[in-house]
């Protein structure tokens, strides 16, 4: 990704090997799909505040305690995991989506 992109676009992409192939070409089009929404507000005049995506995890404080960046809570400890969620920042206004991809 450095070498075709540089440092343009600010795409996260695995550093190791995939830990699972079942989800590979998911991923790949997970990938595709910020670097299309990257090129696009960069056309038209947005920013992208922030993507994040169900593959990149944060600690949630437990001794094996991951979850996904794009979780959403819902209820207590219940929550949605969307396959990424975004915000934009246009010229009138923020606008958050989450995105689902089907396959």
């Amino acid at each position: 990704m450095k070498e075709r992109f540089g440092t343009e676009l600010s795409v996260k992409y695995p550093q190791k090997n995939a830990t699972s192939f079942s989800d590979y070409f998911h991923r790949l089009s997970m990938i595709d799909i910020q670097i299309s929404v990257e090129q696009r507000t960069t056309k038209q005049n947005m920013e992208i505040l922030f993507f994040k995506t169900y593959f990149d995890k944060i600690s949630t404080g437990r001794k094996k305690g991951f979850i996904a960046e794009s979780a959403i809570p819902v209820y207590g400890n219940e929550y949605l995991i969307a396959d990424a969620v975004c915000m934009l920042q246009t010229p009138n206004r923020k606008e958050l989506f989450a995105i689902e991809m089907y396959r």
